[in-house]
């Protein structure tokens, strides 16, 4: 008995021993490179993370909206933390904001009325008969309707729809999509078009061109080679619109930098098939026959309706607002200032809807709060009297929830150009679900700097996800990969409050932020501390859809 016993005690001594000499080996292990941010990182911790997010996240600032008194708060919020830590301002007139406008257009009121003989007109209703696309313009006006093919004029294929005919001050009416010129296709989505002759806005400016008062464009009937294509589609089956809200259009605010020319251009609609179909037979024609008889000969069959007219009217609303980016600059050791890495994170929400807040603690108050402890890290450093080569720039960017719009605004105003922008860390949605598992979005974009997260993550000990490529055009780093930068997402995946009043500070991991955060700062004092740049390459599996 005393033998065993001997025994046992030894073998625990031994793995106590042994234990000890992991973890010494594991601490000595540290790689050099992230040694100087070490102690900055361990400040970094949940109660701070929680702070900011619960202010962030509160009833007060009503959501964050772009543009509105609540994100105006939570903006001045993240400048104060960026003056008390240190950081140059590095907006507009040496202040924290950079200032820019955004409008949007919205359909307030449209009709059509078609005139298939002298006795006959029909009133069409809007969202269910035909709906204004995104590119239409504002107008009125009753013409003859022309009917030009695919509206399609391509030089180089020897094929003019509008040869022969005139559709000045007409309507000219169209099929989707595009004869089989055979040419590879241009997209990754799989619609059943090959050239940019097929896309929406590319049928519009040709109208245009022509001098047409409108333009309304139908499905018409795929060939079966082209519905083999559509692993969606039934074979032999008629591709159609089943669903009015599959149709892109102007029912919903659709935000911008600025309104471009295009949304003052002419009225342009989607008709249902069968609307046109009965303009057709007026003329003795069936849009069937019509449309295969220019697939199969490849030449335009473009006529005049002569007695068949329509009565356009759309009315588009403007909204414009005046909103911000908030940034902050942790000048380097060169002094030089001509380049820098970026850490960003979106500060805006979704605001007020149906009489309920929309805090956004996750979305993405998570991330603004992690932001603020990036930049305490960098602002620990300094006190320390370590400061990398390149600057480090802060940025918490409006109108991300409207179409990345403050993202794209900076890469186009930077002080620091995107071609001096070694690389971008964005963080979004990163404080909920598995408290172990971090989703790391573009990583195959640039494999230095992906070495360099899964050598920092050494040090945090997440289980890395990489599950999130489908999202990574819906996020502020796509602004700057766009221009060629390398960018790392990360992101903790979607839950049941995502864009949801539901999504509030009680929810919210505040030791998962921390951890985030400290990752993001031992990546960005790397490459900022890197005699080298990471390089970037572009990914084809994630380009977004043409249209």
């Amino acid at each position: 008995m005393q033998q065993s016993k001997a025994i046992t005690i030894f073998l625990l001594a031994i793995g106590i021993l042994s234990f000890i000499a992991a973890e010494s080996t594991k601490k000595n292990s540290t790689p050099a490179r992230f040694a100087s941010a070490l102690p900055a990182i361990e400040t970094l911790d949940d109660q701070k993370a929680l702070s900011h997010l619960e202010f962030l996240a509160h009833d007060l600032l009503e959501g964050r909206e772009s543009g509105h008194r609540g994100h105006e708060l939570a903006a001045n919020y993240v400048a104060a933390h960026f003056a008390r830590l240190g950081l140059q301002p590095g907006g507009d007139h040496g202040s924290y904001f950079q200032s820019f406008s955004i409008a949007s257009s919205h359909l307030a009121a449209a009709s059509l009325k078609l005139s298939y003989d002298q006795s006959e007109t029909t009133e069409a209703e809007v969202n269910q008969d035909f709906k204004p696309l995104t590119f239409t313009g504002e107008g009125e006006g009753q013409a003859e309707i022309v009917f030009a093919g695919y509206g399609i004029t391509a030089p180089e294929y020897d094929y003019d729809d509008y040869s022969g005919i005139n559709v000045r001050n007409k309507i000219v009416l169209v099929l989707r999509y595009e004869p089989d010129f055979g040419k590879e296709s241009i997209t990754q989505s799989r619609e059943p078009y090959k050239t940019n002759h097929a896309l929406f806005f590319n049928k519009m400016q040709n109208a245009m061109q022509h001098g047409a008062a409108g333009i309304i464009v139908v499905n018409g009937f795929l060939s079966e080679s082209e519905q083999a294509q559509e692993d969606y589609v039934e074979p032999g089956a008629v591709l159609e619109w089943n669903s009015i809200n599959s149709v892109p259009d102007l029912r919903r605010k659709k935000w911008n930098l600025e309104l471009t020319e295009q949304k003052r251009a002419i009225p342009f609609f989607w008709m249902r098939r069968e609307l046109a179909q009965n303009l057709l037979a007026v003329q003795g024609k069936d849009l069937r026959l019509v449309q295969a008889k220019i697939d199969k000969e490849l030449k335009p069959h473009s006529f005049v309706l002569k007695r068949a007219r329509a009565a356009v009217s759309v009315t588009i609303g403007i909204e414009t607002r005046e909103t911000h980016n908030v940034i902050g600059v942790f000048r380097g050791a060169s002094g030089v200032h001509h380049e820098a890495v970026v850490i960003g994170a979106h500060l805006d929400h979704e605001g007020v809807k149906h009489h309920q807040i929309y805090n956004g603690a996750d979305d993405n108050a998570s991330g603004s709060a992690a932001l603020l402890l990036t930049a305490e890290g960098f602002s620990h450093m300094a006190a320390g009297g370590e400061r990398p080569l390149r600057d480090v720039v802060f940025i918490a960017f409006a109108g991300e929830e409207k179409g990345l719009l403050g993202s794209r605004h900076y890469v186009s105003h930077a002080a620091i150009g995107p071609e001096n922008t070694a690389a971008m860390i964005n963080m979004d949605m990163i404080g909920r679900n598995d408290p172990n598992e971090l989703s790391v979005i573009g990583f195959r974009r640039s494999p230095e700097l992906q070495e360099i997260n899964q050598a920092a993550n050494g040090i945090i000990g997440f289980q890395f996800k990489y599950d999130g490529e489908q999202f990574f055009y819906r996020s502020d780093q796509a602004s700057f990969a766009a221009h060629g930068i390398p960018v790392l997402f990360y992101n903790s995946g979607l839950h049941e409050d995502y864009h949801r009043p539901g999504d509030d500070s009680e929810k919210i991991s505040g030791e998962k932020i921390a951890r985030v955060a400290q990752l993001a700062t031992l990546v960005a004092w790397e490459v900022a501390n890197s005699e080298s740049r990471p390089t970037y390459i572009e990914d084809p599996a994630t380009k977004p859809a043409k249209e």
